[in-house]
């Protein structure tokens, strides 16, 4: 067997070049499996859906809202790895290799595709996230304030990344566009958190009076939707942290977070659509 040695290794590079290398590698080989894991999650509710399409009446938009997310899922990953292709295949040799391509071409039309892809799905998750909490709670004005408001600044603050992306003079890694961007997966992890939180905290309740009313069986489909929740939630709030902290501090491990952030948010969002099924009357 032949032996492996240092000048094997790409000429010119240094060992922070190469760390930058394998993360992305990393990074879009967690974004595919969590994209496989996905795919499972959404045939499951789709099953699941179309099962109870003929008796639910909000099953078939749900069902609608689950392809679209799918949809947006799809060309995100499918965007990311066409980049990534680029970088290390089509133009191996673009000066300075392939970091520097990647930030000399960050803004070209595929890789900003996904990146819209990624945020018009983020628009629909934290939409329907929006929308359950205002039927849980009778769309009471009062307190539909502070979501309403924090879903328009994650519209706002994310129509302004996508543009800075774009801009030649700025880019991902521009500290105005680092500013704004962690402002905005900072108030979309806020929402979902508060909202999250608020909805567990009203199924506990209905779950208590059921029990008095019912028996501790009818509480079931309250107790299984909790956990559900609680669990997805937890999931994509912690690699949604780890991804701020590490994009506002400059951390290459960004690199290695960001492709599943997004597969994981369709799967928590997969599992609500789930859940709005399993409460509904």
């Amino acid at each position: 067997m032949p032996e492996l040695r240092p000048e094997y290794a790409p000429p010119g590079e240094t060992a922070h070049d190469l760390w930058v290398e394998r993360s992305n590698l990393i990074g879009l080989t967690l974004g595919a499996a969590t994209y496989g894991i996905q795919l499972t999650i959404f045939t499951q509710c789709i099953l699941i859906l179309y099962s109870e399409s003929k008796n639910r009446k909000n099953a078939r938009w749900l069902m609608a809202y689950s392809c679209a997310i799918f949809v947006l899922a799809t060309f995100g990953i499918a965007a990311n790895i066409k980049f990534i292709q680029m970088c290390y295949i089509d133009y191996r040799n673009y000066p300075g290799g392939p970091n520097a391509f990647t930030v000399s071409f960050y803004s070209t039309f595929v890789n900003v595709f996904g990146t819209a892809a990624y945020v018009v799905m983020n628009w629909l998750a934290d939409g329907l996230m929006l929308y359950r909490f205002a039927i849980i709670y009778d769309r009471k004005p009062l307190l539909m304030l502070v979501p309403g408001l924090l879903y328009l600044a994650i519209i706002g603050l994310s129509i302004t990344v996508l543009s800075l992306m774009t801009t030649p003079s700025r880019g991902f890694w521009d500290p105005i566009t680092v500013k704004i961007g962690t402002a905005y997966w900072s108030v979309s992890v806020t929402l979902n958190v508060l909202i999250t939180v608020s909805i567990a905290g009203r199924l506990l309740k209905m779950r208590r009076r059921i029990r008095k009313l019912l028996g501790p069986k009818h509480s079931t489909p309250y107790t299984s939707t909790l956990a559900m929740l609680i669990e997805s939630a937890a999931l994509y709030t912690t690699l949604a942290l780890v991804f701020i902290i590490t994009y506002a501090g400059g951390d290459t491990f960004q690199n290695i977070v960001l492709p599943p952030l997004g597969q994981v948010q369709v799967s928590y969002e997969e599992v609500e659509a789930v859940s709005a099924i399993m409460l509904s009357d």
